[in-house]
């Protein structure tokens, strides 16, 4: 399941720390 609550840009780390 990703999360995209944050940013655009960490947006990109949110997916893999939402791993």
């Amino acid at each position: 399941e990703y999360y995209d609550d944050t940013d655009e840009e960490e947006r990109i780390v949110s997916t893999v720390d939402a791993r």
